[in-house]
């Protein structure tokens, strides 16, 4: 399946409610969106199948698998304010684009 992170959370998001978390990606500076689905204990995400070589890949999709929990979180570290602000730029343009695809998505059904 091809999809990034983000896209993959907003989806759930919209369909089955519950919250979305933000964390440090393990691949670059920037944060990496989880699902965490009402009365569940452990967050899903969207990870790549093996890692990426190009990390910026990642904002246009990837070939990856959902995965329950966190195997990570422990090695997650802070984010830098600038890696905050390219996050935050890159996730409003992303969200924008996801909302336009899902729209269209729509209309077409």
């Amino acid at each position: 399946m091809k999809s990034s992170c983000l896209w993959y959370a907003l989806d759930k998001w919209a369909s089955e409610g519950g919250r979305l978390g933000l964390v440090h990606s393990m691949h670059w500076c920037i944060p990496h969106v989880q699902h965490q689905a009402r009365g569940e204990s452990l967050p899903t995400q969207f990870v790549p199948l093996s890692d990426l070589r190009w990390p910026w890949l990642s904002l246009f999709g990837f070939e990856g698998q959902v995965v329950v929990g966190d195997a990570h979180e422990s090695e997650r570290g802070p984010m830098s304010p600038a890696c905050m602000l390219l996050g935050t730029v890159l996730l409003f343009v992303s969200g924008a684009l996801w909302a336009i695809h899902r729209a269209i998505k729509r209309i077409r059904s």
